[in-house]
């Protein structure tokens, strides 16, 4: 019996035993009729392995054959080789003599084993013994030969030597008859192994000279089955190669011409009969593929080590490569490969399958096991809700597995999923009833009976009839599964659902119960028997009294939509260059926008009033179930009724679609002063304003619906209401009567501010008056005043000096034509409400914004300018390559430095406080950005951070006027040192590793003659004291500020810093610092490589070139 066989016939078993576990209960009767099928399986087995085993003993008793004996005597060693070794299986085939040259022994010996790959030996073409390959198959199987490896000789028959052994072989080796033999030869490997491994023809080249000593190399092409490829193009491409590497071993040995030998072989006449041979080869389709092609040196002295066993040379290399890489092709299929593999692989997968699904089905019985027993005694009630959702949640999975079919690993016949759930639904559901279901029915009875008991006509009942009519729909979905909407549901009995036990937290409740309500709710369509019994004589009662308080707003909105698709298709989109006369001139604002053609007042006179009138007349409303005591149809609502709330509904749209197309407008911004002027121009001019324009348009559109009545009563009171945030009784009756009223309450705040208009019925010349006091004709005046001043300034002389100046009133608070109107446009834009604030903004606040910046520009380069020129360039002139500045021997005077950042005399201070006093306010020492006047001006970062140092260092350093500061100065003892000395302009101080004292040095000393700063030291010479040597020494008003920019700074505490320097002989010394105020001399280190930032404020770019 093969391996296959006996195989199969064992998973057969397993599979029939494990089946015979998981359907026990439906098969057996008991657990011991059960054990005795599983014995007669097992028997079954043992009976046929043991009779299959009889059968191959009967083959035993033939007579033996000696070929295949033989083989298995050579070969059988090597398969138990490979078991270990895992090397590709070479067969070399072709002449003995010719094999014999490349690997010595191997026609002999029959296999020999090299570090790379196991070279087999059958027999020369046509005598290869069957019995070997077949042999290799029952070993190995199919794909046991890894490549074929043809061996053949082309060394030139004269010119020189032939290979030992070849003298007398014929010169030819490519001849039909060759190449017929050949693949003959593979055709017969190919049936008995049923694959054609790939071929490599080896082609061995010896030379006239010794090669022995030469380096070994590979040398040939790999050739790809799929494609069709010319053998002759491939070798050429080798050329180069073989006369670059040949040339170079020909110059470091004369003897070494092999590799010009072959390229020499390959342009002449062994390289056209190679690729006349192999060609057909290498043809798509080829029955016998050829994968390569190497040109070999014979075999090394020594190659053969005995007992088959080789050593190859590194011209192996590439072809054993190749071969690891190369893949075969099958030569033909036996139907019992096929029958056997199908079956086994199906048995073995289906009984693996069924293995992995009983565990797993087992493993799910077991751990819900629990969840699938009723509660037999009382539990808490917290624990009952954490296990019913538990339970839910396995029930979700169950139910999602039922629908769209369980995993894989839970199926083969033994799937549990469906059993499982049909268990649980009776527990959920006895649960459900008394934790979820019941209480929520009462909560919403009790809420539908407290609104009954509200008195008719009160604002509580008004209030709760939508809460009411939500909770009457929800109770009828639970009387009427089949209605039920799971997202509705939920959020209705969500709130009313309250937590049962003290043990949930809040957090938990909200989690356990949404969930559970969720399931709930979306299974509840699904389960008619779940209905509750419905109190009749309740819900009629809901009923008559939801129906005399709740529109009906389903069968209205149908019917509104219908109207407004009607007239969508009558009139086109409006943008604002299609508004009438000026106003939608494009020099001043701009839109992206549009607004729908049916939302203005001729598509309300021209088609929406009559297609309402005509939907009201033919109305069909009805109401909804919920509502619905008989289920037929009911009207509920009049003719008129209908007409007034498809009224509202469209006014209050217009209103909103007037209010987005004007929020979108925008100013267009201009790219000079003179084109901000001629903006100023354009809408000032009370005649030619496209602003004006827009307010007559939004004037006249405001009217809709208004048109036998008079609008000043309306505007009038809108406006009180807006002031008082209280509403008349005279106001709800006129906007009960008055659909149109949501439309004068809209556009009451700019109504107000706009001028009346006398053409227009009704309209006085003080209807109405804006709540902030304004009115379009101020801020026009405004605007002009305005426009004046900028005129002004650009036909000034100096424009710079006069934008300067307009902008320092700016900064010191006083008024000018400018800053006032930009006050007057935020005010009456702001008064409009936040509702037009897009339209306010651009219309209001941007027009001056722009001429401010207009002289915020030229204002700022002219503040840029004056500092450059009263503080930087002085500052550069006293101080530029000068100490502490820059690194330089001169150093700079401090009585300079005092002149420019003394406190309160410092002219750096001097400026800030005349130039920019409105725009930075002083904060202790540190200068800081006004924020209720920065006027859009940005300071720049850099220039903060110099004045904010410079202003610190004042305050610490130059307090009298004059550089002046103290500290405290305590030695710290060093290791070799015995006396070290410091001395600061005239004062002194000694330390001979006594007990360290502080003393209070004063920098600089006015009575010294010679600033200085030298440190010194003697070092411990054995029982002597050295010579004093100096660490340091500098001289200058800024010796002390040298000395300590070559320490090595540590901070120890907040007032108090660890300076040590290094001496040239090893010693380091030590000091401690106690600063009296900040960091003490070591803050004046910030002004090492110091320079003032050249501007006070950050420009753009784009400035206005006629200003400058």
């Amino acid at each position: 019996m093969s391996k296959a066989l006996h195989l199969m016939l064992l998973l057969l078993a397993i599979l029939l035993m494990a089946l015979c576990q998981t359907q026990a209960q439906a098969w057996f009767v008991d657990e011991s009729t059960l054990r005795i099928a599983q014995a007669g399986i097992l028997l079954g087995y043992f009976l046929l392995a043991r009779l299959g085993f009889a059968f191959q003993l009967l083959s035993f008793s033939r007579p033996a054959d000696k070929k295949q004996e033989e083989s298995e005597r050579v070969f059988w060693r090597l398969h138990n080789e490979h078991r270990r070794h895992r090397q590709p299986w070479l067969l070399v085939t072709w002449q003995a003599q010719t094999v014999e040259a490349l690997l010595p022994g191997l026609t002999s010996e029959r296999w020999q084993r090299s570090l790379s790959a196991t070279l087999l030996w059958c027999g020369e073409p046509g005598n290869i013994a069957q019995e070997d390959i077949a042999l290799f198959r029952r070993l190995r199987g199919r794909r046991v030969l890894n490549a074929v490896l043809w061996v053949t000789d082309i060394t030139p028959p004269s010119g020189m030597a032939r290979l030992p052994g070849l003298e007398n072989s014929s010169p030819d080796e490519f001849n039909d008859g060759v190449m017929r033999t050949l693949w003959q030869q593979l055709r017969d490997i190919a049936r008995t192994l049923s694959w054609r491994p790939p071929l490599y023809t080896l082609c061995v080249r010896d030379s006239v000279h010794d090669q022995y000593d030469r380096p070994r190399q590979s040398v040939g092409i790999a050739l790809s089955p799929a494609q069709e490829t010319n053998i002759q193009t491939q070798l050429h491409t080798l050329l180069p190669q073989l006369t670059g590497q040949g040339m170079a071993q020909l110059s470091l040995q004369p003897r070494w011409n092999w590799l010009l030998q072959v390229s020499h072989d390959i342009q002449h006449a062994t390289g056209s009969r190679i690729t006349t041979a192999l060609q057909p080869f290498v043809r798509r389709g080829s029955e016998t593929p050829l994968c390569g092609l190497f040109f070999m040196p014979p075999a090394l002295p020594g190659q053969h080590m005995g007992q088959h066993a080789c050593s190859l040379s590194a011209a192996w290399s590439e072809p054993v490569a190749q071969i690891r890489h190369a893949r075969g092709e099958r030569d033909h299929l036996i139907a019992g490969d096929w029958l056997v593999r199908g079956t086994v692989a199906f048995l073995g997968l289906w009984g693996a399958g069924m293995l992995l699904s009983a565990l797993f089905n087992y493993r799910l019985v077991q751990a819900d096991m629990a969840l699938l027993l009723p509660e037999k005694k009382a539990r808490p009630v917290a624990e009952q809700v954490r296990q019913q959702q538990e339970r839910q949640a396995r029930m979700d999975t169950l139910l999602y597995r039922s629908r769209e079919g369980a995993p894989w690993w839970y199926r083969f016949g033994l799937n549990q999923n469906d059993a499982l759930l049909a268990a649980m639904w009776p527990v959920w559901q006895q649960q459900n009833q008394t934790l979820l279901v019941a209480p929520l029915a009462e909560q919403l009875r009790s809420h539908l009976r407290q609104y009954m008991a509200l008195p008719p006509g009160s604002a509580q009942r008004r209030t709760l009839t939508a809460e009411t009519y939500r909770q009457l729909k929800a109770y009828l979905m639970l009387t009427q599964p089949e209605r039920a909407e799971p997202e509705f549901l939920k959020k209705v009995l969500l709130p009313l659902w309250q937590n049962p036990a003290r043990g949930i937290t809040p957090g938990e409740w909200m989690m356990l119960s949404s969930d559970m309500l969720d399931f709930y709710a979306r299974e509840l369509p699904a389960h008619p028997a779940w209905r509750l019994p419905a109190y009749s004589t309740m819900i009629a009662n809901v009923r008559t009294l939801l129906r005399s308080q709740k529109g009906i707003q389903n069968s209205e909105n149908t019917l509104y939509q219908q109207v407004l698709q009607q007239v969508a298709q009558r009139h086109a989109d409006i943008t604002l260059n299609d508004l009438p006369g000026d106003a939608g001139s494009g020099d001043l604002f701009y839109s992206n926008a549009s607004l729908p053609g049916m939302f203005t007042r001729e598509a309300w006179r021209q088609n929406v009033r009559e297609a309402i009138d005509q939907v009201a007349a033919g109305r069909q409303i009805h109401t909804d179930w919920v509502l619905d005591d008989t289920g037929r149809t009911s009207p509920v609502l009049s003719e008129e009724a209908l007409r007034t709330r498809l009224a509202e509904r469209y006014f209050t749209d217009y209103s909103n679609a007037w209010l987005e197309f004007l929020n979108s407008l925008r100013w267009r911004q201009a790219d000079s002063l003179s084109s901000a002027i001629d903006q100023l121009t354009l809408l000032g001019d009370v005649q030619r304003s496209p602003l004006v324009a827009l307010g007559k348009t939004l004037r006249w559109q405001a009217g809709i619906g208004q048109e036998e009545t008079t609008m000043g009563t309306s505007l009038l009171e809108s406006v009180k209401q807006r002031v008082s945030g209280q509403e008349s009784t005279d106001a709800r009756t006129a906007k009960t009567a008055d659909p149109a009223s949501v439309v004068t309450q809209t556009f009451a705040p700019l109504l107000a501010v706009l001028p009346p208009d006398e053409n227009q019925p009704g309209q006085t010349k003080n209807s109405a008056t804006p709540v902030s006091g304004l009115t379009l004709q101020d801020y026009l005046i405004q605007v002009t005043q305005a426009r004046l001043s900028l005129r002004q300034v650009s036909t000034s002389p100096d424009p710079q000096a006069m934008t300067l100046a307009l902008a320092q009133d700016a900064f010191s608070r006083r008024d000018n034509p400018l800053t006032v109107a930009r006050s007057q446009g935020e005010l009456l834009a702001a008064s409009l409400g936040q509702d037009w604030s897009g339209f306010a903004d651009a219309a209001f606040v941007q027009p001056l914004a722009q001429a401010w910046q207009s002289v915020l520009a030229p204002a700022q380069q002219a503040m840029n300018e004056a500092w450059r020129t009263q503080i930087v360039q002085p500052w550069q002139d006293a101080f530029s390559g000068r100490y502490p500045f820059a690194s330089s021997e001169n150093d700079a005077s401090p009585a300079l430095l005092a002149h420019f950042i003394a406190p309160q005399q410092g002219v750096t201070e001097q400026f800030l406080r005349q130039q920019l006093g409105g725009l930075l306010d002083k904060q202790g020492d540190v200068w800081v950005p006004s924020a209720l006047n920065s006027q859009g001006m940005k300071f720049s970062p850099a220039f903060l951070d110099a004045v904010n140092l410079l202003t610190q260092l004042g305050q610490a350093f130059f307090m009298q006027g004059e550089l002046h500061t103290e500290f405290d100065i305590q030695m710290y003892p060093m290791r070799n040192v015995v006396e070290t000395d410091l001395q600061i302009d005239s004062a002194m101080m000694k330390y001979f590793n006594q007990q360290a004292e502080w003393q209070t040095f004063t920098w600089p000393d006015k009575q010294s003659a010679q600033p200085q700063a030298v440190l010194s030291y003697s070092r411990n010479q054995g029982e002597n004291i050295g010579p004093v040597r100096t660490a340091f020494q500098a001289d200058g008003p800024w010796a002390l500020l040298r000395l300590l920019e070559k320490a090595q700074r540590e901070k120890t505490d907040s007032g108090r810093w660890r300076l040590s320097w290094p001496a040239e002989d090893g010693v380091g010394l030590s000091l401690n610092l106690r600063a009296q105020r900040y960091n003490g001399p070591l803050d004046l280190l910030k002004l090492r490589r110091f320079k003032l930032p050249e501007q006070v404020f950050i420009q753009d770019d784009g400035g206005n070139d006629d200003v400058r």
